[in-house]
């Protein structure tokens, strides 16, 4: 069985030292430099190791490293501010981030390539990042006001963005990557706008104003264009243009005009 050791150092700075073994393959190391700052370093003879260091300003640091690979270290800094660092020896990291104002950060790596960002900035603004390590990436906004804003990538070219005002007003924006986009609008009265280009120069723009009243427009990207009127009372107006000079107009009634 091993022999405790305790061994101190005073060398009339005002600075001491302590060393203690207690002979199982333990150690214990603390420093005081007689300025206020104290350092304090734990082996316990399993791999596992410990480290607190307080600089006399209210700055504290924590190490921790449990011999198995993971680690976790803290700091803070006395104005409130504390960081916090994990690794769990898989390659998985998580950061944690307090500034004291109430402003939040945390991050997020898994060791597959994942990663996820969390911010807060203490408004009552949130900010989302996801990157998934196959290329896809995700982003949601909430700016405290009922605000909010959500983009997605996933990598093959294609992107989807949604925005909600808080008012009640949405638009979507969708553009896949091989040319075709379309975007859709509401404003939280009834009103819907719809406009879809297919890459191939072909439009389509569809309006419903809330009231029953619809309108499309489709250009093909030929020349040919065609608009259709509902007003809600049953009346029905349809133009057509085919891109020759010919001119065509039904309404409602089935009379037409050439």
């Amino acid at each position: 069985m091993g022999q405790g050791e305790e061994r101190e150092i005073d060398d009339g700075t005002g600075s001491e030292e302590r060393e203690i073994e207690d002979g199982t393959g333990s150690e214990e190391r603390e420093i005081d430099d007689g300025t206020g700052s104290e350092e304090r370093e734990i082996d316990d003879g399993t791999g596992s190791e410990e480290r607190e260091i307080e600089d006399g300003t209210g700055s504290e640091e924590r190490e921790i490293d449990d011999g198995t690979g993971s680690e976790e270290r803290e700091i803070e800094d006395g104005t409130g501010s504390e960081e916090r660092e994990i690794k769990d020896g898989t390659g998985s990291e998580e950061r944690e981030i307090e500034d004291g104002t109430g402003s939040e950060e945390r991050e997020i790596e898994d060791g597959t390539g994942s990663e996820e960002r969390e911010i807060e900035d203490g408004t009552g603004s949130e900010e989302r990042e996801i990157e998934d390590g196959t290329g896809s990436e995700e982003r949601e906004i909430e700016d405290g006001t009922g605000s909010e804003e959500r983009e997605i990538d996933d990598g093959t070219g294609s992107e989807e963005r949604e925005i909600e005002d808080g008012t009640g007003s949405e638009e979507r924006e969708i553009d896949d990557g091989t040319g075709s986009e379309e975007r859709e609008i509401e404003d939280g009265t009834g009103s819907e706008e719809r406009e879809i280009e297919d890459g191939t120069g072909s439009e389509e723009r569809e309006i419903e104003d809330g009231t029953g009243s619809e309108e499309r427009e489709i250009d093909d990207g030929t020349g040919s264009e065609e608009r259709e009127i509902e007003d809600g009372t049953g009346s029905e107006e349809r133009e057509i243009e085919d891109g020759t000079g010919s001119e065509e107009r039904e309404i409602e009634d089935g009379t037409r005009s050439e």
